[in-house]
Formats: structure tokens, C-alpha cells, sequence
């Protein structure tokens, strides 16, 4: 009984601090996980935020991560920008996600403290508009790279958002299992100083 309590407890954790990837506006729970590449077909918008094709991406080994493609600005951007980075953050958040947007400010506060120690953070999005995400940037003040979703990135994505995946600067990722949910500044430093920690 206690077992099955404590299930119950973790499951009403998770619902709490994450959103399942739905189409914004579908009703029940009949609604349609969201596709973030079948998005275009239905909206007649490109995924990315510049109409120049994405860049291809160069497959790396089983079990580690790549990216190129464009930001929110349309500025190309890639994991070899990063060459220098010790932990690599990759935050899946949409505008319509309450708890996404509860810790954004949290992550910025983050960032700014983290970075001289080699943090990166990266702010990926995969339904949310252009211009709800740029009001986003603008209204919080968000100075870490936003960029649309690829589709390497993709791979890491769940059903939940905030979803949020840590590598090192050659794309190995450094824990096991994605963080799904959204957490305080506290709650992201028991995650984050140890990897800093371990990089150094």
C-alpha cells in the first residue's frame, strides 16, 4: 500500500511541473501528441525560424548528440559553437506550458550565475509561434540562445514539457535519464553543480 501511495505521489509530481506535448486548444485527452515536424504541414509555417533550408546535421555515434539548424533571430547556430562549454543545458519549453514558463526566469538567474563556469543553456521549442517566443525573450529578459527544434534534438525530446537533457561540449550526455519537470533555482544547482563539478 505504501508502494502504490508513493506512486501516486511522484505521478501527481510530474503533472504538476510538466505539460504533456499537446496541440495548444485540443480538447480532452483524446488530443493529439504534438509532432513538431508534421506542425508545418498543418500550419503551412516553416519549423525553423529563417525559410533558408535547416542545415544538415551530421549523424555522431549511437548515444551522443548533435545540432545545427537556426536560432529564434535566424543566426545559424550548432553544437560546435559550444566547443568551450562544460555543461550544455537543453531546456524543451513551450510559451503555452504554465510550468515552462514558471522556471525561465530561474534558468536566466542560472545562466548568468553558471556561465563564467562554463554553463551553457540552451532554450529549444517546438510548437510555440515565433513571436510568442520573442516576446518571451523579451518580456523575461532571457539572454541564453532560443532556437527551434531540430531534428537530432528532437530525438531527446519527450512527451512532457519541460524536458531538459545535459551534455558536454562533444555532444556525450551526462546523465542517464532527461529531467522531466520543471524545478527552483535550488532544485536545477543539485543537478547542475555536480556536473560542473565532475567537468573541471
Amino acid at each position: 500500500m505504501k508502494k502504490l501511495a508513493s506512486i501516486l505521489a511522484a505521478l501527481m509530481v510530474m503533472f504538476t511541473c510538466a505539460c504533456t506535448m499537446r496541440i495548444p486548444g485540443s480538447q480532452g485527452s483524446g488530443g493529439q501528441v504534438f509532432d513538431p515536424f508534421a506542425q508545418a504541414e498543418r500550419t503551412a509555417a516553416p519549423v525553423f525560424a529563417s525559410e533558408a533550408p535547416a542545415p544538415t546535421e551530421s549523424p555522431l555515434p549511437e548515444g551522443m548528440v548533435t545540432f545545427s539548424g537556426v536560432d529564434v533571430n535566424g543566426d545559424p547556430i550548432s553544437l560546435a559553437d559550444f566547443a568551450s562549454a562544460k555543461v550544455i543545458m537543453i531546456n524543451f519549453f513551450e510559451t503555452w506550458c504554465p510550468p515552462c514558463m514558471g522556471e525561465l526566469p530561474d534558468l536566466e538567474t542560472i545562466y548568468e550565475q553558471y556561465k563564467d563556469r562554463g554553463l551553457v543553456i540552451l532554450g529549444v521549442y517546438s510548437s510555440s509561434d515565433n513571436a510568442s517566443i520573442l516576446s518571451t525573450i523579451s518580456s523575461i529578459g532571457i539572454t541564453y540562445p532560443v532556437l527551434p527544434c531540430t531534428p537530432t534534438l528532437a530525438e531527446l525530446q519527450t512527451e512532457y514539457v519541460p524536458t531538459t537533457v545535459f551534455i558536454n561540449a562533444r555532444g556525450e550526455k551526462l546523465l542517464d535519464e532527461p529531467c522531466i519537470g520543471s524545478r527552483d533555482i535550488a532544485g536545477w544547482e543539485s543537478v547542475i553543480l555536480p556536473l560542473l563539478q565532475n567537468a573541471e
